[in-house]
C-alpha cells in the first residue's frame, strides 16, 4: 500500500506511479522529476507515488506536495505545468501496464 501525493488516499502500489528525485538541470537550476514508476523493491532513493489522474496531480501541484516530499524545491511544478506533469505520469503508467502485465 502506498498513498498517493495528489488525493493522499492510500491504494495499492499498481494504481500509482511512482515520481524520483533526479537532481540539477542545467537550464532551470533546480531539481528534476524523473517518472521511474514502479520501482522494483531495493531500488533505494526519495520517492512520491501519484495517481495517473488530473484531479491528483493538480492537488500535489496546488498544495507543494512535491516540494514537501522530496524535501527540496521543485522546477517546473506550477499549475500551468499540470497538462505536462498528467501526461508524463499516463506515459509512465501505461508503460508499467505492458510491462508489469
Amino acid at each position: 500500500m502506498r498513498t498517493c501525493v495528489g488525493c493522499r488516499r492510500a491504494v495499492s502500489v499498481a494504481e500509482l506511479v511512482r515520481a524520483t528525485l533526479t537532481g540539477k538541470t542545467p537550464e532551470s537550476g533546480g531539481s528534476r522529476l524523473e517518472w521511474s514508476g514502479i520501482v522494483r523493491r531495493g531500488q533505494g532513493g526519495r520517492g512520491a507515488s501519484i495517481h495517473p489522474r488530473e484531479g491528483c496531480v493538480r492537488a500535489a501541484v496546488k498544495s507543494h506536495a512535491w516540494s514537501r516530499v522530496f524535501r527540496a524545491p521543485v522546477a517546473g511544478m506550477g499549475v500551468d505545468d499540470v497538462p505536462a506533469i498528467l501526461a508524463e505520469i499516463t506515459v509512465a503508467y501505461e508503460r508499467n501496464l505492458r510491462r508489469n502485465g
